[in-house]
């Protein structure tokens, strides 16, 4: 898996991912984004769900994976804490295919640190270098 960094920003998530593939960057975003809301090593892997993302290009389909799992979250009431990833490319758009795996969320057990609500534009930023590596900034209102 790639990594990430919790950078400091005003009263939202803000982090920089990183990824040797687009699957990593996916992956490694949504362990990102999940970590701003709970301590992930209490997510016990009970459930797990699929969703489907698609985009014109990685940072389209990259927005939208967010979009889902957020989604996912919101109604589902889960936590995920690790994921499985696959792209491919068809008729010009990437699609992703992901299983998240984790558990309802129990206040009882689970230390939380919010919600997030939504990943901003403000901010958005996916790069990639010569070697083919990923770099992303992203900026979750929380």
């Amino acid at each position: 898996m790639g990594r990430f960094k919790i950078l400091e920003h005003t009263a939202d998530g803000l982090v920089e991912v990183e990824g040797n593939t687009v699957e990593d960057l996916l992956k490694t975003s949504a362990v990102a984004m999940f970590s701003l809301m709970v301590v992930l090593s209490e997510v016990e892997q009970k459930v797990e769900k699929n969703i489907n993302a698609s985009g014109s290009d990685v940072p389209e389909l990259l927005m939208n994976f967010i979009k889902e799992l957020i989604f996912l979250y919101s109604t589902k009431g889960e936590l995920y804490s690790n994921f499985t990833v696959k792209v491919k490319e068809e008729n010009s758009q990437l699609i992703a295919k992901a299983t998240c795996y984790g558990e309802p969320v129990n206040k009882e057990r689970h230390t939380t640190a919010g919600e997030v609500k939504m990943l901003t534009y403000h901010r958005f930023k996916v790069e990639q270098d010569e070697s083919g590596h990923f770099k992303a900034t992203l900026l979750f209102d929380m």
